[in-house]
């Protein structure tokens, strides 16, 4: 019974290494977040001016917050995926120049 929880709680530490990982791989970096930071800001102003001047004073900021928070969630997100597929494509290309720097020294040694 205890060997079976030991190796449960195992999994779960490997499980949660793994998740903290993926996360640290799917960050923003400074540039993504000034980036979001001025795009939603010209945003707010460009939409906002025009959800006001068409929608009015009731409605207008309503919802010009609500579409902005999503165009700015949907643009996080796909930050975030592009960021992961960067990264996993940048690590095959550095395994496979190794593996070509490691044949390269097999030739170098037969000769």
């Amino acid at each position: 019974m205890k060997e079976s929880d030991n190796t449960n709680s195992d999994k779960l530490d490997e499980l949660a290494e793994l998740l903290r990982q993926l996360d640290r791989r799917r960050g923003l970096s400074v540039q993504q977040v000034l980036g979001l930071l001025f795009s939603s800001l010209l945003l707010i102003f460009i939409v906002g001016l025009a959800a006001v001047f068409f929608l009015g004073m009731l409605f207008g900021p309503i919802f010009a917050s609500v579409f902005i928070a999503m165009i700015m969630m949907f643009i996080f997100e796909d930050m975030r995926s592009s960021n992961i597929t960067k990264r996993s494509k940048f690590e095959e290309d550095t395994e496979e120049d190794q593996e070509t720097l490691e044949e390269f020294d097999e030739e170098k040694a037969e000769v």
